[in-house]
Protein backbone atom coordinates (compact mmCIF):
# COMPACT_ATOMS: atom_id res chain seq x y z
CA UNK A 1 0.00 0.00 0.00
CA UNK A 2 1.22 3.49 -0.81
CA UNK A 3 -0.58 6.69 0.12
CA UNK A 4 0.60 10.25 -0.55
CA UNK A 5 -0.95 12.87 1.72
CA UNK A 6 -0.90 16.66 1.31
CA UNK A 7 -1.49 19.01 4.24
CA UNK A 8 -4.55 21.22 3.81
CA UNK A 9 -4.26 24.48 5.77
CA UNK A 10 -7.98 25.25 5.50
CA UNK A 11 -9.13 21.99 7.09
CA UNK A 12 -5.95 21.36 9.14
CA UNK A 13 -5.84 17.73 7.99
CA UNK A 14 -3.85 15.44 5.73
CA UNK A 15 -5.80 14.56 2.58
CA UNK A 16 -4.90 11.49 0.53
CA UNK A 17 -3.95 12.60 -2.99
CA UNK A 18 -2.53 9.37 -4.42
CA UNK A 19 -3.53 5.90 -3.21
CA UNK A 20 -1.87 2.79 -4.63
CA UNK A 21 -2.52 -0.82 -3.74
CA UNK A 22 -5.26 -2.42 -1.71
CA UNK A 23 -5.99 0.75 0.29
CA UNK A 24 -9.60 0.92 1.29
CA UNK A 25 -11.07 3.55 3.61
CA UNK A 26 -10.02 1.63 6.70
CA UNK A 27 -6.40 1.62 5.54
CA UNK A 28 -6.49 5.39 5.00
CA UNK A 29 -7.95 5.93 8.49
CA UNK A 30 -5.32 3.59 9.94
CA UNK A 31 -2.52 5.42 8.13
CA UNK A 32 -3.66 8.80 9.46
CA UNK A 33 -3.04 7.66 13.02
CA UNK A 34 0.44 6.49 12.10
CA UNK A 35 1.43 9.59 10.14
CA UNK A 36 0.54 11.76 13.13
CA UNK A 37 3.19 9.86 15.07
CA UNK A 38 5.77 10.39 12.30
CA UNK A 39 5.03 14.13 12.05
CA UNK A 40 5.44 14.54 15.81
CA UNK A 41 8.84 12.81 15.62
CA UNK A 42 9.74 14.96 12.56
CA UNK A 43 11.55 12.18 10.70
CA UNK A 44 10.86 8.94 8.85
CA UNK A 45 9.26 6.46 11.20
CA UNK A 46 8.84 2.76 10.66
CA UNK A 47 7.15 -0.03 12.56
CA UNK A 48 8.39 -3.53 11.86
CA UNK A 49 5.29 -5.25 13.24
CA UNK A 50 2.06 -3.34 13.76
CA UNK A 51 0.74 -6.01 16.12
CA UNK A 52 3.05 -4.56 18.80
CA UNK A 53 1.29 -1.18 18.46
CA UNK A 54 -2.33 -2.31 18.20
CA UNK A 55 -3.52 -0.36 21.24
CA UNK A 56 -1.99 2.89 19.98
CA UNK A 57 -2.79 2.62 16.29
CA UNK A 58 -6.12 0.85 16.19
CA UNK A 59 -9.43 2.07 17.58
CA UNK A 60 -11.33 -1.20 17.24
CA UNK A 61 -13.10 -0.11 14.05
CA UNK A 62 -9.93 0.10 11.95
CA UNK A 63 -8.92 -3.34 10.70
CA UNK A 64 -5.87 -3.67 8.50
CA UNK A 65 -3.74 -6.48 7.18
CA UNK A 66 -0.62 -4.32 7.11
CA UNK A 67 2.12 -5.69 9.33
CA UNK A 68 4.97 -3.27 8.57
CA UNK A 69 4.59 0.42 7.82
CA UNK A 70 6.77 3.44 7.23
CA UNK A 71 5.83 7.13 7.07
CA UNK A 72 8.04 9.88 5.67
CA UNK A 73 7.00 13.43 6.64
CA UNK A 74 7.63 16.07 3.99
CA UNK A 75 8.63 19.41 5.50
CA UNK A 76 8.68 22.78 3.79
CA UNK A 77 9.84 26.15 5.11
CA UNK A 78 6.35 26.71 6.55
CA UNK A 79 6.03 23.33 8.29
CA UNK A 80 4.80 19.95 7.20
CA UNK A 81 3.69 19.84 3.56
CA UNK A 82 2.69 16.19 3.34
CA UNK A 83 3.48 12.60 4.23
CA UNK A 84 4.30 9.49 2.21
CA UNK A 85 2.93 6.32 3.81
CA UNK A 86 3.95 2.80 2.75
CA UNK A 87 2.71 -0.49 4.15
CA UNK A 88 3.24 -4.19 3.55
CA UNK A 89 1.42 -7.32 4.66
CA UNK A 90 4.67 -8.93 5.80
CA UNK A 91 6.38 -7.92 9.06
CA UNK A 92 9.88 -6.39 8.90
CA UNK A 93 9.50 -5.37 5.24
CA UNK A 94 11.40 -2.08 5.65
CA UNK A 95 15.01 -1.84 6.79
CA UNK A 96 17.08 1.08 8.06
CA UNK A 97 18.44 1.36 4.51
CA UNK A 98 14.91 1.82 3.18
CA UNK A 99 14.31 4.44 5.85
CA UNK A 100 17.45 6.40 4.84
CA UNK A 101 16.71 6.27 1.11
CA UNK A 102 13.06 7.21 1.59
CA UNK A 103 14.13 10.11 3.83
CA UNK A 104 16.33 11.45 1.01
CA UNK A 105 13.50 11.05 -1.49
CA UNK A 106 11.15 12.72 1.00
CA UNK A 107 13.48 15.70 1.29
CA UNK A 108 13.51 16.08 -2.50
CA UNK A 109 9.71 15.79 -2.63
CA UNK A 110 9.48 18.49 0.04
CA UNK A 111 11.45 20.85 -2.19
CA UNK A 112 9.19 20.12 -5.14
CA UNK A 113 6.06 20.72 -3.05
CA UNK A 114 7.47 23.96 -1.61
CA UNK A 115 8.34 25.22 -5.08
CA UNK A 116 4.85 24.36 -6.35
CA UNK A 117 3.25 26.22 -3.43
CA UNK A 118 5.42 29.30 -4.06
CA UNK A 119 4.70 29.14 -7.79
CA UNK A 120 0.97 28.95 -7.09
CA UNK A 121 1.14 31.99 -4.85
CA UNK A 122 3.04 33.95 -7.50
CA UNK A 123 0.44 33.12 -10.15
Amino acid sequence: VGIFYIWENKTKTFNPIVVQGDAKDYTIAYAKKFIDMAVQKQHATRIDDTRKYENYLRDGSSKTKLRSVIAIPLFSNTGVAGVVFLGNKRPKSFSKGHERILSIIGHQLSLVISNAIISGRLD
